[in-house]
């Protein structure tokens, strides 16, 4: 999904910064799309990373116009059987992790007058099912945060920083 959003982004004009925990992954992938994408190693539930990487993507892009937070894990097994630390990854990744894309971008939108961010939830951010309530739990997380957030920069008068969700399902 990652992928198809960074080709899409670049169809549209926009240079974009390819992102993963995964240095070698994403470094392919950067090189597949060419020229318009380059790679940015991040680990999404550091929130100091997020800051970072949104200052390398104003130093090299000279903007950040649009910041797409689509890192998330699933770990699929009934609740009661999965260990709390799998339930904390999940929380981690796709809630906290989606906390501290959409603030470092917003930090950089708002020095610049504007941009959207664009969150990837899941239909899941919207009504659970079996097996994979942990996981439905962090994007309920992720679907509130986002709801809220864009509140809270209406509520301040900020009209030039977007908030939107997706929810795509499987």
């Amino acid at each position: 999904l990652g992928l198809e959003i960074a080709r899409r982004l670049i169809g549209r004009g926009y240079e974009v910064a390819l992102t993963d925990v995964d240095e070698g992954n994403v470094a392919a992938a950067a090189e597949e799309l060419g020229e318009r994408a380059w790679s940015l190693p991040l680990d999404v539930a550091d929130a100091q990373a997020c800051r970072v990487a949104a200052d390398r993507i104003v130093e090299r892009s000279g903007s950040l116009d649009v910041w797409v937070n689509n890192a998330g894990i699933l770990i699929t097994g009934p609740s009661y059987e999965q260990v709390i630390e799998i339930h904390m990854r999940m929380l981690e990744v796709n809630a906290i992790g989606t906390y501290n894309g959409t603030l470092a971008a917003i930090e950089k939108m708002r020095g610049a007058g504007g941009g959207h961010v664009i969150n990837m939830v899941s239909l899941t951010g919207l009504a659970t099912a079996p097996g994979i309530v942990g996981y439905a739990a962090s994007k309920h997380a992720a679907m509130a945060f986002s709801i809220g957030t864009l509140a809270d920069l209406r509520r301040a008068g900020i009209r030039n920083i977007h908030i939107s969700t997706v929810c795509p399902d499987g």
